[in-house]
C-alpha cells in the first residue's frame, strides 16, 4: 500500500495511525486495539463514532475529506471515549448533554497534546484551560478543563442552564458536533452501528460491562507504561491513570515499619553479570536489591461491590510502587478462595487484568489459612476487606504479621478495633 497516494479511507485511517506511533506512543496503543469498520449508509450522522468494545465507525466519504493531521487528531480524540469508558457512564444522565462534556474534555486532552482536531467540534481554549459553547442560547464556560472528569463538566453545563431558567436537558440549540457516540449501557438501542453500536440487538449485560471495563482499563495502563518507558506519556494523563487508581494509604512508610527485619539486604550475586561486564570485559557480579515478599488478600464477598473493589486495586497499585522490588500474591477469598495472582515489581497492566471472582459469604480467615499453607516464608499478609466477618482465629495461630485494612464503606474504627482480635487495622477515610 502507497502511503504517498491515498485513495481510500482505510488507507487514510491506516497512514494516521502510522503517524501516532512515533510522537505520541500512548494514543497509539489504544488505536491499535480499535477496529475499524464502515458506518452504515443510513446513519443519522455519518462522520465518525464508537462504541463501548472499541469499534471505530466510520464514513468514508466523510473520512476522504479531512486533512492528515485532523485524522491523527480524530483517533487520538475517539480512542480516549474507549479507554475512559465514556459509553458505559451515562447512566440518567441526558445523554446529548453528556457527549458534549465527553466531547470538551477529551478534546482538551488531544489539543494540549500538539495535535489538531476537524472543524465543527466542541471548542477548547488550551491558553485559558476552558471551553465556550451555547446550549439552547445560553452560553456555557467550563474552566480548568483539563482538571475535570465528564461528569464534572456534565453538572457544570446542568447547574449554568438551570441559573438561566433552562430545564437541564437538551431540548435543541446544541452546538455543532462531528463524532458519534454509541453507549454501551443499554441506553441506546443496541442495534449494530446505530445507538448501542455493540452489534447485537439487545443492550449490554452487566457481565459484558465489567469485562469491557476491565479490558480497557488494563490497556489504559498498559499505554499508559508503554509511553512512560519512553518519557512520552502526555501531560496530565498520569493524573488521570492515578485518578483511576489513588490509593489512600501510604504504603512505603507503613511496610517499611513492618517488614523491614524482613527485607532482602543489598548484595552481591553472581549468578548473572553486571550489565557493564560485557563492556570491562571482566565478570563483575550484578546489584541484589532490597527485596520485599508481601501476601494480600481481598474481599470479594457479597457485600463487596465495584466501588470497593476499585478502592482496594488502587491499594495494590500503590502497593506494588512502594518499592524498588516487591513480589506479592493476590488472592481472592470469599468464603473460599477464588483465585490468586503473582505480581513482581509493580506489573501495573497485569494487576489491571485481574479477575476478583467471588460474590459469597465472607471469611477472611479462609485466606489467612491458605497463606499459612501455602507461602510459609511471607512475613505480612495485608487484608483488604469491610471487615464484615467472624473471626475465630488468634494471632498465634499465623507465623505472619496480619495488616487488615477496613474500606471506607466498610465498619466503624470503632467496631474495627473492638471485633477484629488480633493483628494491626487500619481504616481507610475517604
Amino acid at each position: 500500500m502507497s502511503l504517498t497516494t491515498i485513495t481510500t479511507a482505510e488507507e487514510k485511517i491506516s497512514k494516521a495511525i502510522i503517524a501516532l506511533q512515533r510522537p505520541q506512543p500512548f494514543f497509539a496503543y489504544l488505536v491499535m486495539k480499535m477496529r475499524p469498520k464502515v458506518m452504515p449508509k443510513n446513519s443519522p450522522m455519518p462522520t465518525v463514532g464508537v462504541d463501548a468494545n472499541g469499534t471505530l465507525y466510520y464514513d468514508r466519504d466523510w473520512v476522504m475529506a479531512q486533512g492528515d493531521e485532523e485524522m491523527v487528531g480524530l483517533l487520538a480524540h475517539e480512542c480516549l471515549h474507549v479507554a475512559l469508558l465514556h459509553a458505559l457512564r451515562n447512566g440518567g444522565r441526558d445523554v446529548e448533554l453528556a457527549n458534549i462534556a465527553k466531547d470538551a474534555v477529551v478534546n482538551m486532552m488531544v489539543a494540549q497534546s500538539n495535535m489538531k482536531l476537524p472543524s465543527g467540534g466542541i471548542p477548547v481554549d488550551i491558553s485559558r484551560n476552558s471551553s465556550q459553547f451555547n446550549v439552547e442560547g445560553v452560553q456555557i464556560t467550563i474552566n480548568n478543563v483539563s482538571e475535570k472528569t465528564w461528569e464534572e463538566a456534565y453538572a457544570e453545563i446542568i447547574e449554568q442552564l438551570q441559573k438561566k431558567g433552562k430545564a437541564g436537558q437538551s431540548g435543541g440549540g446544541l452546538p455543532r458536533r462531528w463524532d458519534n457516540h454509541f453507549p454501551g449501557d443499554g441506553s441506546g438501542d443496541g442495534k449494530d452501528g446505530e445507538e448501542g453500536g455493540s452489534g447485537k440487538d439487545e443492550p449490554l449485560s452487566a457481565q459484558e460491562m465489567r469485562d469491557i471495563e476491565r479490558d480497557w482499563q488494563t490497556a489504559l495502563a498498559e499505554a499508559a507504561n508503554y509511553a512512560k518507558q519512553q518519557g512520552k506519556l502526555p501531560n496530565g494523563m498520569q493524573r488521570i491513570v492515578d485518578k483511576l487508581l489513588k490509593p489512600k494509604v501510604q504504603w512505603k512508610q507503613l511496610l517499611r515499619r513492618y517488614v523491614r527485619p524482613f527485607l532482602s539486604p543489598v548484595d552481591w550475586s553472581y549468578q548473572r553479570p553486571h550489565r557493564k561486564s560485557q563492556v570491562l570485559e571482566v565478570y563483575l557480579p550484578h546489584i541484589v536489591k532490597e527485596q520485599i515478599l508481601i501476601e494480600v488478600i481481598v474481599d470479594t464477598s457479597g457485600s463487596i461491590g465495584k466501588d470497593e473493589l476499585t478502592e482496594f486495586l488502587s491499594e495494590i497499585v500503590a502497593i506494588s510502587r512502594s518499592h524498588n522490588h516487591v513480589q506479592m500474591w493476590v488472592t481472592f477469598v470469599d468464603a473460599a478462595v477464588q483465585g490468586r495472582y503473582k505480581i513482581d515489581n509493580g506489573d501495573v497492566a497485569k494487576i489491571m487484568a485481574m479477575e476478583a471472582k467471588g460474590g459469597g459469604g465472607t471469611s477472611m480467615e479462609t485466606g489467612l489459612d491458605y497463606v499459612k499453607k501455602n507461602s510459609r516464608d511471607v512475613p505480612l499478609v495485608i487484608v483488604m476487606t469491610d471487615g464484615c466477618d467472624t473471626f475465630n482465629r488468634k494471632a498465634k495461630d499465623y507465623p505472619f504479621e496480619v495488616l487488615w485494612v477496613i474500606n471506607k464503606r466498610g465498619i466503624s474504627k470503632e467496631a474495627m478495633q473492638k471485633q477484629i482480635p488480633y493483628g494491626i487495622k487500619i481504616k481507610m477515610d475517604g
